[in-house]
């Protein structure tokens, strides 16, 4: 295991670091994040599934999975949103891959605890930050201990193999390069080299959802950075992007985020000079 990133957000409600971290988004092959909640108003959302933020309710995202925090516009002032973001990988193989896939699978999120575990959260934040190497590792098992003590109940029912797994990683780089144009399942399971057919049960089986739903929201994942980052107007994204219009792109944006281009600009805008360059040209 490598803890990638940790972070402890205090009272946010709008502005950059809100922005940041409100970013719908999915990690890669192998990533896994913890969203563990201490106060606040709005809703997580989680692929296709949106659930209110309350104290003590931790979600966990697998790869490829697109998520994003979306504060309660009305309440997010007086209720700001603090939390804390472990990003994690593990090593292939590893036993925790089928007991964290099995709870994802069965999309049990979140799971309710008490606030014994804030300071859990808190020691391994401070033990990976620190610049001993001593601390660092008791950081990671502090982690481990976690997640085995969270999910462990959840170890007898185990997910589907790991049989078709590099098909779907390969299709993914297909979607990723073709983000502006209008793939079909069929040329993507071409590209990979299996039947349309096959595809789609591999992309149930290991994502939960089909390849076209995934190409979607990877579409809007992309279109959202420059809803964000870039002064160009609705409808220009949604001609870059391929939607038929600026009222269907709109229509699939706020399906996939909960909020419409227009709410989401309102709520996220930073200045261009603060992001990464956008892959999209």
């Amino acid at each position: 295991m490598e803890i990638r990133d940790i972070v402890y957000e205090y009272r946010i409600s709008s502005g950059e670091r809100m922005a940041w971290h409100s970013r719908y988004h999915a990690h890669g092959e192998g990533e896994y994040e913890l969203h563990y909640f201490l106060e606040g108003a709005g809703s997580f959302l989680n692929h296709r599934a949106r659930y209110p933020i309350h104290p003590e309710a931790l979600f966990l995202t697998g790869p490829h999975e697109f998520h994003s925090i979306i504060p309660d516009p009305q309440n997010v002032q007086k209720k700001p949103i603090s939390y804390y973001a472990v990003l994690f990988t593990l090593d292939t193989g590893e036993e925790l891959h089928p007991l964290l896939g099995s709870f994802l699978a069965g999309s049990r999120n979140p799971i309710q605890l008490n606030s014994t575990y804030h300071f859990i959260f808190e020691t391994i934040l401070q033990f990976s930050r620190s610049p001993s190497m001593h601390q660092k590792k008791a950081a990671v098992h502090q982690l481990l201990s976690l997640l085995y003590a969270v999910y462990g109940k959840e170890r007898d029912s185990l997910p589907p193999s790991g049989v078709g797994l590099h098909h779907v990683q390969k299709a993914i780089e297909v979607m990723k390069r073709g983000l502006k144009k209008k793939l079909t399942v069929e040329s993507v399971a071409q590209t990979v080299g299996i039947s349309k057919e096959h595809l789609i049960r591999l992309f149930q089986r290991h994502l939960h959802i089909s390849p076209l739903q995934y190409a979607l929201h990877l579409r809007i994942e992309a279109a959202s950075g420059e809803v964000i980052g870039t002064e160009r107007s609705i409808g220009e994204i949604a001609e870059r992007f391929g939607f038929e219009n600026q009222f269907h792109f709109s229509r699939v944006f706020k399906k996939c985020t909960g909020l419409s281009p227009t709410t989401y600009r309102k709520y996220y805008v930073q200045y261009v000079d603060l992001l990464p360059p956008s892959p999209i040209q």
